[in-house]
Parts: C-alpha cells; sequence; structure tokens
C-alpha cells in the first residue's frame, strides 16, 4: 500500500473515475447525435485519453518515481512535475479532439500542454540519468514515454502549420 500514497497514483486513480464520463456519455451522444458522430467519437477519445494517457502513465510514473525514492530525496522537484505531468495530461485531451474538430485553439492548447508534458518527462529523465545506474526496463520506459509525448507535440504543430497554409490566417 505504500505505493497508494504517490500523488501521482492518486491522480491516476481520479483519471479512471473521470475516464469513466466517456463511457456514460456514449449512450446519449448515440440518441441525440447518432453512432459515429464526431460527439460519440470525442466520447470514445476522452474515454481512452484518460484511461491510458491520464489513469495509466501518471500511475506509472508514480511507480517509477516512488520505486527510486525521489519523492522522499527531491520532494520540491517531485511537486514541480507532477503540477507540470497533469497539467500535460488534462490539455492534451484537446489532441485527441482535433480530428473531429478543427479549431486552431485546440492545436494551440494541446500542443502547448503536450510541451509542458514533455518539461515534466524530460525533468525526470535528467533526474534518473544524473541519480540512478541504468536498468533496461527503466530506460525503455523513459524512452518510449519521451518518444510519445514528442510525437504528440509534433503532430499538433505540423496540423496546426496546415491550417494556417489552408486558411492563409497565419
Amino acid at each position: 500500500m505504500k505505493y497508494a500514497t504517490s500523488p501521482f497514483v492518486k491522480m491516476g486513480i481520479w483519471y479512471l473515475i473521470l475516464s469513466s464520463l466517456g463511457i456514460w456519455l456514449m449512450p446519449v451522444t448515440i440518441v441525440k447525435y447518432g453512432k459515429f458522430s464526431d460527439m460519440y467519437m470525442c466520447a470514445i477519445a476522452f474515454f481512452l485519453h484518460f484511461q491510458y494517457n491520464g489513469f495509466m502513465l501518471s500511475s506509472l510514473m508514480g511507480l517509477f518515481i516512488k520505486k527510486y525514492g525521489w519523492d522522499v530525496q527531491y520532494p520540491q522537484l517531485i511537486k514541480r512535475v507532477f503540477i507540470l505531468f497533469q497539467a500535460g495530461i488534462i490539455g492534451s485531451l484537446f489532441i485527441s479532439w482535433v480530428g473531429y474538430f478543427s479549431y486552431p485553439i485546440y492545436y494551440i492548447v494541446g500542443g502547448a500542454s503536450v510541451l509542458i508534458w514533455l518539461i515534466a518527462v524530460v525533468m525526470i529523465l535528467r533526474l534518473y540519468l544524473k541519480t540512478q545506474p541504468k536498468s533496461f526496463l527503466a530506460t525503455v520506459f523513459i524512452s518510449f514515454f519521451i518518444a510519445k509525448v514528442v510525437m504528440m507535440f509534433t503532430g499538433a504543430f505540423l496540423f496546426l502549420r496546415l491550417i494556417c497554409l489552408k486558411t492563409s490566417t497565419c
């Protein structure tokens, strides 16, 4: 039960509960907008985003931090990482919705949130590289995590650029 005290794991549990709203909204969107409507797909994206990016990744990061004892050794740094990490998760929901609604603000908010998330993960990477003997599994975990966030960031700004070129507003 010592891992349950991690704020990352606690937020992961909250994201698990929050993600269920997407499932509860699916019948409503089917009745109101039809199956496979944009709203229906956004409800699914909401569910999946908070399941994978919220529950799973926040919980895994909490376990990763707890495993190395960084929450005790570097409480101020981990608090900053926690805030950035959670802001990144919440704001990057807009990346999940840009395929259905091409509002430029979704790209901007989503891209900025992913950048914030990337900063948090890079802070953890620097701490890992500075303090720990390298293990294969931990290195793979942090490397894939960074690759995922970089791809989200790149995708957000490439699509924003395409919209700007298409509408000639930028």
